[in-house]
C-alpha cells in the first residue's frame, strides 16, 4: 500500500512539472500578445494623432468671436451682481425698520402686559385685592366683561369706578379680602356671587322704539353665564342711546326712564342730572385689557413682518450670492478663454515640429511590431499519459482502502460487544442491590403486618362493646315522645307568658312612681309660691280684679305689657313735629349724597382720564426722546453707537428716565463708567433731544460754556458737526471756547483782551475774513 502511495505521489510530482511547464509557455505568449495588441494600440493612437494634427486644429477667429460673447455675458453678470446688490441694501433697510418696529411693538405690549398686571389706574383698595391671591378672587368687572368696541365707551362711563369691583365667590371670600385689604390700606367694593341677585329691568315697548335707542347696557356686552348677576346689577338700569340730543329728548319726554348713557360717554341720570366732557386715551381701567391684547396683536403682526422681511432678506442675500457665484463663473470662462486663445497661437506654431515627431514614433512602432517573434511551445508535455496512469494507481490505493476499511469495522464491532457486556454486567450489580434492599423491606413489612392486626383485633373488640351499649340506651328510651314534646312545648309558652306580663306590671309600677314623684314637686311648689302671693294680694289696693288665667300665661302677659312700656320710653309731645322735621332733613341729605355720589364718580373718571393722557403723553415724548436721542447719539459717535431711553414705572405711573449709552467698540452701558469726554457728548446728545419735545423744534438760543474742554480733535469735530445740524434747524448758539475746531465753525467771533489794564472787546465775522490766509493762521 506504501508503495503505491509513493507511485502515486511521483506521479503527482511529474505531473506538476508538466503543468508548470505548460503555465510559463501561456504567460510567455499571454505576453507576447499584449505587447503585440499594446504596439498596435500605440500605432493606431499615433495615426489618430497625425489626422487630428491635420484636421482639429480650432480657428482662432472662432475663438475671438467666442470670447467676445463670453465678454458680453459677463457685462451683463456684473450689472445684474450691481442691482442684486442694491436689493439686497435695500431688503436690508427693510428689514432694519420692520426689526425696530417689531421690537417697539413688543416693548409696547410688554408696557401694556405689565400695566394690566400692575392694574395701572386702579385704585389702591382694588389693587391690593387682586394681588392678594386669595382662593375665590375672580376679577375685576373690567376683567369679565367682554364690550364691542363701538360701546366700550358708553359703557366704561357707565361702570366709572365700578369697573374697578371685584368679583368673589362667595362672602366668605369676601371676608377674607376685606381684611386683607384693611392690613394693607385702602377701600375696595366686592361682589360676591352668592349674595347677588338679579336687577335688571326692562324698557318699557314706546320707549325702546324711539329713534337713537340702542337697547340696555346689560344686554350689549358678553360675559360668562356664570357670572351673568354682575352686568344685571350694574347696567341693568342703564340704557345706552346715540348722543346726548336723543338722552335729552328721551329726559323730557319720560319721567319714568332708565339711566341714560350715550356712546361718545355723555350720562343723563334717572332723576335728571348731566355729566360728561373729553376723554383722550383709553376709558380707564376698563380698556387695560382690550390695549393688552391689541398690543400683543399688534406686537405679533410686527414681528411677522419682521420675519417675513427676514425671509425677504435671506432670498435676497441667496439672489446676490446667486450673481456673484454666476459672475465668477463667467469671468473665470473669459479667463479661460483668453488663456485658450494664447496656447491656440502658440499650439499652431508647434504643430508641425510635433507631426513630425509623430510620424517618427508611428515609424519606430512599425519596428518594434515587425521585430516581435512568438515563444516556442514545451517539449515532453503528454500530460494526458500522465494522468491514465494516476488514475490506474488511485484505483489501486481505493482498492487497499477498502481492505483496511473493513478490518477498521470488525475492530469496532467487537469494542462495541465489549461494552455492551460491561454495561449488562453493571446491569446485574444493581440488579442484585436492588433485590437485596427489598428482601431486607419484605421482613420489616411483614412485623409491621403483624402489628396492624394485634391493633385490628383491639378496634374489633371495641365496636362490638360500643354496639352492646347502643343496644340497651335504645331499649331504655320512652315509648310516647310525641306527648313529652307536646308537653314541653306547651310549659315553655306559660313560661313566656308570665314573663310578658311580669315586665308589663313593672312598667306600669314605674310609670305610677314617677306621676306620683311629679304630683309631689308640683304640690311643694305650689306651697312655697302661696305665701309670697298671699303677701303681694294683700299689699294691692282694694277694687282691683283679678284676671282668669293660668299663672304661665298671666306671667307671659306681664312681661309683655313691661316691654312695651320700656320701649315707649317717656312720653314726648312734640314727636309728630320732630319727625316732620327730620324726614325732610333726611331728604336733603339723600339728595346731597347723590350729588356728591355722582361728583365723586366724575372726579374719579377725571383723574382716571388725567392720569391716563398724562402717562400716554409721557410715553410719547419717551418714544420721541429715545429717537432723538439715538439719532443725535450716532451723530456724535458715529452710525454703530447704540443708545436708549426707558421709563420706570411706580404703581403703574412714569416716575424717572434710565438712559443706555454704548458707544461703538466698548460694551458697557453704564455712563459711570464712560469717558469725560463720551459722557459729555452723551449729555449734549440728551439735552438737545429733550429740547426737541416740544412743537417749536428745539430751543431758540443755547449758552455752551466750556462743553468741549474735555474733548480730542475728532470729538470735537463730530461735535462742530452737530452744532452745524442743529443751527441749520434754526437754534442759535452762543459758545465759550477755547478749541480752534470750534471757532473755525462760528459766524462771530468774539474776544476781551488788556491793554494797559484796559478790556478791549474785539469782534470778526467769518465773510469778513479774506479766503486767502494761510492755513494755521488766526485773524486777529
Amino acid at each position: 500500500m506504501n508503495q503505491a502511495r509513493d507511485r502515486i505521489t511521483a506521479l503527482e510530482r511529474d505531473l506538476h512539472d508538466v503543468r508548470t511547464r505548460l503555465n510559463a509557455y501561456e504567460q510567455a505568449k499571454t505576453r507576447f500578445e499584449s505587447q503585440q495588441a499594446e504596439l498596435q494600440r500605440q500605432l493606431s493612437d499615433t495615426d489618430k494623432a497625425l489626422d487630428e494634427q491635420d484636421t482639429g486644429t480650432v480657428d482662432v477667429g472662432t475663438l475671438r468671436d467666442t470670447l467676445a460673447t463670453a465678454q458680453d455675458a459677463l457685462a451683463q453678470d456684473e450689472q445684474t451682481l450691481a442691482t442684486a446688490q442694491k436689493q439686497l441694501e435695500a431688503r436690508h433697510a427693510h428689514h432694519a425698520d420692520a426689526h425696530a418696529e417689531a421690537q417697539a411693538q413688543r416693548r409696547r405690549a410688554q408696557r401694556a402686559d405689565a400695566a394690566l398686571r400692575a392694574r395701572q389706574g386702579y385704585a389702591q383698595g382694588p389693587r391690593h385685592a387682586l394681588s392678594a391671591d386669595i382662593d375665590g378672587v375672580i376679577g375685576s368687572v373690567a376683567d369679565l366683561l367682554d364690550v364691542p368696541e363701538r360701546y366700550t365707551t358708553a359703557v366704561a362711563s357707565a361702570l366709572g369706578r365700578r369697573a374697578e369691583h371685584v368679583v368673589v365667590e362667595d362672602a366668605d371670600v369676601a371676608k377674607r379680602v376685606l381684611a386683607w385689604v384693611k392690613q394693607r390700606g385702602g377701600w375696595v367694593t366686592l361682589l360676591p356671587l352668592d349674595l347677588l341677585y338679579g336687577r335688571r329691568s326692562s324698557l318699557a315697548r314706546d320707549f325702546a322704539s324711539e329713534t337713537g335707542v340702542i337697547g340696555l347696557a346689560a344686554d350689549l356686552v358678553d360675559i360668562n353665564s356664570r357670572y351673568s348677576v354682575v352686568p344685571d346689577n350694574l347696567l341693568g338700569t342703564t340704557a345706552v342711546v346715540e348722543d346726548n340730543d336723543v338722552a335729552v329728548y328721551l329726559a323730557r319726554n319720560y319721567r319714568q326712564r332708565p339711566r341714560l348713557v350715550t356712546l361718545a360717554g355723555e350720562i343723563v341720570e334717572s332723576y335728571g342730572a348731566m355729566s360728561g366732557g373729553k376723554r383722550e386715551g383709553s376709558v380707564g381701567v376698563f380698556g387695560l385689557k382690550q390695549e393688552a391684547e391689541q398690543a400683543e396683536v399688534d406686537a405679533a403682526v410686527a414681528e411677522q413682518a419682521a420675519r417675513d422681511a427676514l425671509e425677504a432678506l435671506e432670498a435676497a442675500r441667496a439672489a446676490q450670492q446667486q450673481a456673484r457665484e454666476q459672475y465668477a463663473a463667467r469671468q473665470k470662462r473669459v479667463d479661460e478663454l483668453q488663456t485658450a486663445l494664447a496656447a491656440q497661437r502658440e499650439t499652431r506654431a508647434a504643430a508641425r515640429a510635433i507631426q513630425q515627431d509623430l510620424v517618427t514614433r508611428r515609424d519606430q512602432l512599425r519596428q518594434r511590431l515587425a521585430a516581435l517573434i512568438p515563444p516556442d511551445p514545451p517539449a515532453d508535455t503528454d500530460q494526458d499519459g500522465l494522468i491514465v496512469r494516476l488514475e490506474k494507481e488511485q484505483e489501486g490505493l481505493e482498492h487497499l482502502t477498502h481492505q483496511r476499511d473493513t478490518v477498521l469495522s470488525a475492530l469496532r464491532d467487537l469494542d462495541q460487544q465489549r461494552a455492551v457486556y460491561k454495561e449488562q454486567q453493571q446491569r446485574y450489580q444493581d440488579a442484585k442491590t436492588r433485590y437485596d434492599e427489598a428482601r431486607q423491606r419484605l421482613v420489616t413489612n411483614r412485623a409491621q403486618q403483624q402489628r396492624l392486626a394485634e391493633q385490628r383485633h383491639d378496634a374489633d373488640t371495641a365496636l362490638a362493646n360500643a354496639q352492646q351499649a347502643l343496644a340497651d340506651a335504645n331499649a331504655a328510651l320512652p315509648t310516647d315522645l310525641a306527648a313529652l314534646e307536646a308537653t314541653v312545648k306547651q310549659t315553655q309558652q306559660t313560661l313566656r307568658d308570665q314573663d310578658a306580663r311580669l315586665e308589663t306590671l313593672a312598667q306600669q309600677q314605674a310609670e305610677r312612681g314617677a306621676a306620683l314623684e311629679q304630683c309631689r314637686i308640683d304640690l311643694a311648689r305650689r306651697d312655697a309660691a302661696l305665701e309670697p302671693a298671699t303677701e303681694t294680694l294683700q299689699g294691692f289696693p282694694e277694687g282691683i280684679e283679678p284676671l282668669d288665667g293660668t299663672l304661665p300665661a298671666l306671667r307671659n302677659r306681664l312681661k309683655d305689657v313691661d316691654d312695651a312700656l320700656e320701649r315707649l320710653g317717656p312720653v314726648n309731645y312734640r314727636a309728630e313735629t320732630d319727625l316732620l322735621r327730620e324726614q325732610a332733613e333726611v331728604d336733603t341729605l339723600a339728595e346731597q349724597h347723590a350729588d356728591t355720589e355722582a361728583a365723586v364718580d366724575e372726579l374719579a373718571d377725571a383723574l382716571a382720564d388725567i392720569d391716563q393722557d398724562v402717562t400716554q403723553r409721557i410715553e410719547r415724548a419717551a418714544v420721541r426722546l429715545r429717537d432723538d436721542f439715538g439719532d443725535y447719539v450716532r451723530h456724535l459717535f458715529g452710525a454703530d453707537a447704540h443708545a436708549d431711553v426707558a421709563l420706570s414705572y411706580n404703581e403703574g405711573r412714569p416716575d424717572g428716565v434710565g438712559l443706555e449709552l454704548r458707544p461703538p467698540g466698548k460694551q458697557t452701558r453704564s455712563l459711570g463708567l464712560l469717558s469725560v469726554g463720551e459722557r459729555t457728548m452723551g449729555a449734549l446728545a440728551f439735552l438737545f433731544a429733550l429740547t426737541r419735545q416740544g412743537d417749536t423744534g428745539g430751543l431758540p438760543l443755547a449758552v455752551l460754556d466750556e462743553v468741549d474742554a474735555p474733548l480730542d480733535e475728532a470729538n470735537i469735530r463730530r461735535f462742530c458737526g452737530f452744532l452745524q445740524q442743529l443751527a441749520r434747524e434754526g437754534t442759535q448758539f452762543v459758545l465759550i471756547t477755547h478749541q480752534k475746531a470750534t471757532m473755525e465753525v462760528a459766524d462771530v467771533l468774539w474776544g476781551v483782551t488788556s491793554d494797559a489794564g484796559i478790556s478791549r472787546l474785539f469782534s470778526i465775522r467769518q465773510e469778513d475774513v479774506p479766503n486767502n490766509i494761510p492755513d494755521g493762521i488766526v485773524p486777529a
